[in-house]
């Protein structure tokens, strides 16, 4: 089984298929959350994007970022954005915090955390389409809003 598929908390039947119908994609993302990430949600978004959303209470949002900046570095990708600040939204999903975007070989790969660490929310999306990734962060707005804030 495809770590970074399991990183996303798919398993069984759904994380096989997603496997095989994008082995290239699904071997290029880096593999598992912080240690101590909680998933909320995951969901498969169009063209093939892959969104999940987690919490940890044991790291900073920039902790987060920097965890994951060396791993996609690891991976072979190049960072395209970066940034940070904000307050987040009224609901706590958000909080200060920031985000990173990175490609390679055609693969988007998108996070973006909020929080103080009691706990930090993060998000991680990846796909071959770079439009789809850059708007992932309105699933957990759409979420969050639908959820009565």
């Amino acid at each position: 089984m495809n770590k970074a598929l399991t990183a996303l908390g798919l398993a069984g039947a759904s994380a096989v298929a997603i496997a095989a119908a994008t082995p290239a994609l699904a071997a290029t993302v880096p593999s598992d959350p912080p240690a101590g990430s909680k998933t909320l949600q995951t969901k498969t978004l169009a063209g093939n994007t892959n969104y999940a959303r987690y919490s940890v209470k044991s790291m900073t949002a920039k902790q987060v970022i920097a965890y994951y900046q060396q791993a996609l570095r690891a991976d072979g990708f190049r960072t395209v954005n970066e940034g940070g600040g904000g307050s987040g939204w009224s609901d706590g999903w958000g909080g200060g915090g920031g985000g990173l975007t990175a490609m390679h070989n055609g693969v988007y790969f998108s996070v973006n955390a909020g929080g103080d660490s009691k706990p930090t929310f993060f998000e991680v999306c990846y796909g071959p389409n770079s439009q789809v990734v850059d708007n992932c962060q309105n699933q957990s707005q759409t979420q969050s809003q639908s959820q009565g804030s």
